[in-house]
């Protein structure tokens, strides 16, 4: 009796053991699976935010001054691993006149990548050039469009230009080219006498991205109707203005841009903001150098 009772015992306890060993191994098979897919799948992706107050490409709508200083880089966030989720690596903006500006922050995110879509994640919402995404670190919004996205083998690619055009009087502020129907084709005086020869515009990083290598005012003249004919005198309160500037220019696919946003063409209109004015200047011509 007590043989027998011995020999179910052991088949029990081996009977027992079995199933404990294959409990185990699909727990570990499991677990295994389970880091496999949130670990190694895991990747950080560096991408360029265009932060702005709206959800198109338009840059018009920057940030107030204020919000843009709570944001610095080294800025991140960790998530329950103690992994850092998302990150400030650089900040960087062109100077402008207005209250508030366009500026881009280059972010290093804990994503997942599929490889299939070539798309990374973050959060569950895919990263895409164009898309608007909100995002947060140290309780701060980060609200803006998707600039680009880049990986190891980026690299910025530019070129420099020798640009020649005018000081557009139709698209100065307060020039009033038109005024008691009358035309002029020159700029008020006291925005023509700040044009020189030297001025630069800085981007954030002091790197100069323009700068007026030559400058040519002319008598201005007003024109207007006068006994059915037309009139020109001289316009003692303006001056034409033709410049050559030196631009440093960025590509993006088949095109360079100036600041990221505007292409060199021909009558394309460029602002150049030398922080405490602006000059908007026409291009009628410009070539490599």
């Amino acid at each position: 009796m007590c043989y027998y009772w011995l020999v179910r015992k052991v088949k029990e306890k081996k009977v027992f053991s079995l199933v404990n060993l294959v409990g185990l191994g699909v727990f570990f098979l499991v677990l295994a699976t389970a880091v496999f897919f949130f670990l190694r799948r895991v990747t950080y992706a560096t991408i360029v935010l265009r932060v702005s107050q709206s959800d198109i490409l338009e840059t018009t709508y920057g940030l107030p001054l204020w919000y843009l200083e709570n944001l610095e880089v080294g800025m991140e966030q960790k998530d329950i691993f103690g992994r850092s989720t998302i990150s400030i690596v650089k900040k960087f903006s062109y100077p402008n006149n207005d209250n508030d500006r366009v500026s881009y922050l280059t972010l290093k995110l804990l994503t997942t990548y599929d490889k299939k879509s070539g798309v990374y994640n973050y959060e569950g919402v895919p990263l895409l050039v164009g898309s608007y995404q909100s995002l947060k670190v140290k309780g701060v919004l980060l609200r803006g469009v998707v600039h680009r996205i880049e990986n190891n083998d980026w690299q910025p690619e530019q070129k420099v230009y020798l640009v020649e055009g005018f000081v557009n009087p139709s698209v100065t502020d307060n020039q009033d080219p038109y005024v008691a129907e009358t035309m002029t084709d020159g700029v008020k005086n006291y925005l023509t006498d700040r044009v020189i020869k030297g001025l630069k515009v800085l981007d954030s990083d002091g790197t100069i991205v323009a700068e007026v290598l030559e400058v040519n005012k002319e008598i201005a003249y007003r024109k207007f109707i006068y006994q059915n004919h037309l009139v020109d005198v001289v316009d003692n309160d303006r001056k034409k203005v033709n410049l050559k500037v030196r631009l440093v220019t960025e590509r993006y696919g088949d095109v360079f841009l100036f600041r990221n946003d505007v292409p060199i063409k021909i009558n394309e209109n460029l602002f150049l903001d030398f922080w405490d004015f602006e000059v908007p200047m026409t291009i009628t011509d410009f070539k490599e150098i």
